[in-house]
């Protein structure tokens, strides 16, 4: 199972990001690791790269597309979030600091309607988000010959906690989009 984690993944890495020197701060070094998460039903990314992959999500998919769909959706994913590995804790130290004083002060008393916006905000941010890395996925899965018709079918088998038969999941969101 490992193997083939890693030989579809491998396969999806975009051919700008192997063509970068090891020594470009941009280049993201894949690795996809198998891994026992019985709580998880989708792959995990983080910014370095490093994409956790339980092997109950590898046993949902029916065929090599789908399970190159969740690995796509998370290298564009890591990819998305590239810009996140320059920063030093020292960094989001003070942007933190820096939002909760503007916070705080822009907004007084009001701060929990201030908070009900923000959250409001983050939760379209990370729709576009999802969107966005789901769009991308599509042009990995079909560059590397991947049938991309195969994308909505995997979603759908991993919108339960549980696997049950797919005439009996309602299509969730991600597949539609």
């Amino acid at each position: 199972m490992q193997a083939r984690v890693d030989r579809i993944g491998q396969s999806l890495i975009p051919a700008y990001q192997r063509a970068l020197p090891d020594t470009n701060p941009t280049k993201i070094h894949f690795r996809f690791q198998v891994i026992d998460a019985t709580k998880s039903h989708d792959a995990l990314t983080a910014p370095s790269g490093v994409i956790l992959v339980p092997y109950q999500v590898v046993e949902r998919m029916q065929n090599d597309d789908q399970l190159a769909t969740v690995l796509a959706d998370n290298i564009a994913e890591a990819i998305e979030k590239e810009g996140l590995r320059s920063l030093t804790a020292k960094t989001v130290k003070a942007i933190a600091s820096d939002a909760t004083t503007v916070g705080i002060l822009l907004l007084g008393p009001a701060e929990l309607v201030g908070g009900l916006v923000a959250d409001h905000y983050a939760s379209r941010a990370i729709d576009r988000t999802l969107q966005q890395s789901g769009r991308v996925s599509l042009c990995y899965l079909h560059d590397t010959g991947y049938d991309i018709a195969q994308a909505p079918l995997a979603w759908w088998l991993l919108a339960p906690r549980k696997p049950v038969s797919i005439d009996r999941i309602r299509m969730p969101p991600r597949a539609v989009t």
